[in-house]
Order: structure tokens, then C-alpha cells, then sequence
């Protein structure tokens, strides 16, 4: 069974790592919200922050069941923390800039189940909020189907946004790798499909602010990225050493 109707037993947990997230914090929180008054699977929304100062913890507390606050920094740390207190039988791992559809949660039950994963991608595309430009959406459009792709060879969780797995599949391999600064994602996607069916939901998507993308610049984006990727593939390492946080 991936879940189950026990008391106090929930299928799914959402675990959002925060800081600093007062922009963005409020849309996303509420589209989780929307799509769990949507369903009648039982969601529990889980905030972890890393000492924010500004109004992300306010905003949070209208939405989320748990906050847990975590000194030592780390958007891996902060999943794997988040994790621990889930209650849920399936983890969502999402950013805090992110919104996902109203059918989200009945959608990834229903997939789950009709086809016995054990982990899952969404599609991510930007959303239409931020105004993207014709080569924002081709890039993300391009992204999506090297993604889809990637899943005849290998399940690849390039882009943290959307990583969904069951949550003995996380226990077994111990979570994400704290000691990664970068490619974390990719690397624990890697190591959990080992344990079970992965797939690319490619019907499902969920749209984010691509402000990392705009703050960097396309070009030395895709070139870090790339870079990074290969990396790891060769090393099973971050090339980058720090990859900070754009708000």
C-alpha cells in the first residue's frame, strides 16, 4: 500500500524550505492549500525555516500544519529535516516560489497507485505571472523534454522543484546528501530510483518564478549547470562550492 487510512496518517507531506521568502511565500502556500481542499486525500504542508527575519514565518501561519526552524543553513538539510517530522506516506519537496494546479494531489495519488511508483518529476514551467519572454518559455519547454528524455536512460531530478517519493524509499537512502552544495536533487534522484519505479509526470505541471534563471543570466546559467552536471557524473560532486539564494 503507498498509503493508508490509520489515524493520524497522511499521504502526503509538503515540505517547503524557506528564507527570507515574503515575495513569494503566499502564492505558493495557497495553491498548495487550494489543491488539498481540492482532494480528499489527506496533506499536510510543512515549513522549514532557515531564520527569517522578514514576514515569511507571519505568512506561513496561515497556511502550514508544521513550522520547524533550522539554524544551520541548507536547502538539503533543511528537506531532510522536514522530512523527519512528515507524517505523510509520500514526500513532496517543493521551493517557495512555486504554485502547483488544483488536481495536484489527487493526480500524484492516482499515478502512484495506478502505476506503483516509488518517486516521480513534475513538469515545471514558469509562470505567466512573471511575464516570460518567447526564449524563457522555449528554454523551459527545451529543459522539460531533455527531462522527459532522460527518464528512457536514467530518472534524472534536474530541478529540486517537484521531486515526489515515497517516504520508506527516503529512509533507505538516507535523504538528500547534506554535503552537496549544488546538484543535490540530481544525486538523491539517482540514488532512490534504485529502490523502486520512478517516472516523469509529464501531464503535471507546476510553474515557478525562474528567478534564479533572470538573476544569473541565461547565459552563465545554462553554462554552470551544464558544467556542474557533468561534474558530477564524472566526480559525484558539486562543483560549486556555495549556490546562494535569489529572493
Amino acid at each position: 500500500m503507498v498509503a493508508t487510512e490509520a489515524s493520524g496518517t497522511k499521504h502526503f507531506s509538503v515540505i517547503v524550505p524557506t528564507l527570507y521568502e515574503e515575495k513569494t511565500i503566499e502564492n505558493t502556500l495557497s495553491s498548495i492549500d487550494r489543491a488539498r481542499k481540492n482532494s480528499d486525500r489527506k496533506v499536510e504542508i510543512i515549513v522549514v525555516d532557515g531564520g527569517s527575519k522578514d514576514r515569511t514565518i507571519k505568512i506561513a501561519n496561515s497556511y502550514a500544519d508544521k513550522i520547524l526552524f533550522l539554524e544551520k543553513r541548507g536547502v538539503a538539510r533543511a528537506r531532510n529535516f522536514g522530512a523527519i517530522h512528515a507524517d505523510g506516506d509520500i514526500l513532496v519537496f517543493l521551493d517557495a516560489d512555486v504554485r502547483v494546479p488544483g488536481n495536484f494531489f489527487d493526480e500524484l495519488y492516482n499515478q502512484f497507485i495506478t502505476n506503483g511508483l516509488s518517486g516521480a518529476n513534475c513538469r515545471v514551467m514558469p509562470h505567466q505571472d512573471i511575464s516570460p519572454t518567447v526564449f524563457e518559455k522555449g528554454f523551459y519547454i527545451l529543459w522539460h523534454n531533455l527531462r522527459r528524455f532522460s527518464y528512457n536512460i536514467k530518472p534524472c531530478g534536474t530541478g529540486d522543484n517537484g521531486i515526489i517519493v515515497k517516504k520508506e524509499v527516503f529512509k533507505k537512502v538516507n535523504g538528500f546528501d547534506e554535503t552537496l552544495d549544488a546538484i543535490e536533487d540530481l544525486d538523491f534522484v539517482f540514488r532512490a530510483s534504485k529502490h523502486g519505479k520512478f517516472a516523469y509526470l509529464k501531464k503535471l505541471t507546476i510553474h515557478e518564478t525562474i528567478r534564479r534563471f533572470r538573476e544569473i543570466g541565461t547565459k552563465k546559467f545554462i553554462t554552470l549547470y551544464i558544467s556542474n552536471f557533468f561534474h558530477y557524473l564524472v566526480f559525484r560532486n558539486s562543483r560549486v562550492k556555495e549556490w546562494n539564494p535569489v529572493r
